[in-house]
């Protein structure tokens, strides 16, 4: 009898433990999610374009952007949206590029837009012609350290 009370007494302490967690991740989540301002996201976009932010969060390791673009002109003098990622120094930390040409004259589309840029304070949509040679390629290293970490446990397994 002793010993199914032991067990039970493990078991809530068990339950109790697995809710204190999940209460307390839950709230950190919560808490480390800072709703900016919209003043934090400029634009220079022209008239070929409207945007508008609607949605402008960070936290410790990244945010996210919701944006709504809208097209005005049938023939913009520009082909991409360019969002640059700034620190509080004022220095670029990263860039995203936007191709808008799924928006039709008149209509718009929203946009949600993740990042993982850890300074992160400010942001500034502009727009320009062509796309940089590294443009696309600008996210191949961003799993690279997990890798690393998971072929050297695996290494130390196998040795």
């Amino acid at each position: 009898m002793s010993r199914v009370k032991t067990f039970a007494k493990y078991f809530i302490m068990f339950i109790l433990v697995y809710f204190l967690v999940d209460f307390m991740v839950n709230n950190m989540i919560q808490n480390s999610y800072v709703e900016m301002e919209d003043t934090s996201v400029a634009q220079d976009v022209g008239s070929s374009y409207t945007i508008e932010v609607k949605k402008a969060t960070k936290n410790i390791s990244g945010g996210e952007l919701e944006l709504k673009i809208t097209k005005n002109e049938n023939k913009p003098e520009t082909k991409y949206l360019k969002v640059d990622f700034y620190n509080q120094a004022n220095q670029i930390i990263g860039s995203r590029y936007i191709d808008p040409t799924s928006v039709e004259i008149g209509q718009s589309k929203d946009m949600d837009m993740k990042f993982s840029y850890k300074d992160y304070d400010h942001s500034r949509i502009s727009t320009i012609a062509e796309l940089p040679s590294n443009a696309l390629n600008s996210n191949n290293g961003k799993y690279l350290g997990l890798a690393v970490l998971i072929g050297l446990i695996t290494l130390c397994y196998v040795l």
